[in-house]
C-alpha cells in the first residue's frame, strides 16, 4: 500500500521536512507561513512505517498530518465538530483558511449549524441570511465542483410550559431552516429538513420518550444520532439515485 502524505504547519523561517519509508528519501520545502497553518508539499507513493524529520525544530510547529491512500479508493471522512458553534465560527478562523480547505479536494461539504442560533432571540435573519450566502459564495468560488450539503438543524423545545408547539419552540427556528433551505436552492446545494425527518415541531417529545433524545429536549441521545445518521445516509443515496 503506498500514500501520499503532507503536514499541517507554521513556521516563520523556511525549513525543510525530510522523510524516509525505509525505500527512498525525500525532502520537501516548508516556507514560511507568517503565523498561518498550511500544508506542506505532498509526498508521493511512500509506504508505512514514515520516518519525518525537520531540519530546523525550532521555528516550525507541527499540527498533524494528512494521509491519503495513493490510489484514491474509498472515503476519507474530515469532521470538525465545535460545542456550541454557529455559522459565524468561520469568521474567527485564520484569513485564507479556504486555501487549506480546497487542497483537500473535497468531493462534498457538509454544513450543520442552526440549532444554537436559533436559541438567540435577538438573532437578526437578515444579517443570519447574508452571512450564509456569502460563506456559500465563497465555498462555491474557491471549490465549484464540490457538492453542498445543508443540514438543517433537528426539532428543539426552548419554552416547555407554553401552552402551544408553536410558543415553546426557539423562535428563530422555522425561518432558519427557511433561509437555510433557500439559500442551498439559490447555490445548487443540497438540503436536508433535519426537523421534517424527526416528525416536524415538537417531535423532539415524542423522541425523548422513545429514548431518542435527551431530556433538555434540545440534544439527541446517541440512538438518536445514530437514527438521524441513517435518514441523512438515506437522503443522499436517494440523491444519488441509488437503491
Amino acid at each position: 500500500q503506498r500514500y501520499r502524505v503532507s503536514a499541517l504547519y507554521t513556521s516563520t523561517a523556511n525549513t525543510t521536512l525530510l522523510a524516509r519509508d525505509g525505500t527512498t528519501q525525500n525532502r520537501r520545502l516548508l516556507a514560511a507561513t507568517n503565523g498561518q497553518w498550511r500544508f506542506s508539499p505532498v509526498f508521493n507513493s511512500v509506504s508505512l512505517p514514515l520516518d519525518l524529520t525537520l531540519s530546523n525544530r525550532k521555528d516550525v510547529a507541527l499540527g498533524g498530518w494528512f494521509i491519503q491512500g495513493q490510489k484514491n479508493a474509498g472515503v476519507t471522512y474530515s469532521a470538525l465538530g465545535i460545542n456550541g458553534a454557529r455559522l459565524d465560527v468561520v469568521d474567527k478562523w485564520q484569513p485564507g483558511w479556504q486555501e487549506s480547505f480546497k487542497a483537500l479536494r473535497p468531493d462534498l461539504i457538509i454544513l450543520a449549524y442552526g440549532t444554537n442560533e436559533a436559541f438567540d432571540d435577538k438573532l437578526d435573519l437578515n444579517q443570519y441570511r447574508d452571512h450564509l450566502n456569502q460563506t456559500l459564495a465563497e465555498l462555491r468560488r474557491n471549490m465549484p465542483r464540490a457538492a453542498i450539503l445543508l443540514v438543517g438543524p433537528p426539532d428543539s423545545i426552548k419554552q416547555r410550559k407554553a401552552r402551544t408547539c408553536a410558543a415553546r419552540q426557539p423562535q428563530p427556528l422555522a425561518q432558519i431552516i427557511r433561509i437555510q433551505r433557500q439559500a442551498a436552492k439559490q447555490f445548487n446545494g443540497l438540503f436536508w429538513d433535519w426537523q421534517a425527518y424527526m416528525g416536524g415541531p415538537c417531535s423532539i417529545v415524542n423522541w425523548q420518550a422513545e429514548g431518542l433524545a435527551r431530556n433538555d429536549l434540545v440534544h439527541l441521545s446517541a440512538d438518536g444520532y445514530r437514527k438521524s445518521a441513517s435518514g441523512l445516509y438515506d437522503f443522499l443515496r436517494g440523491q444519488l439515485g441509488l437503491q
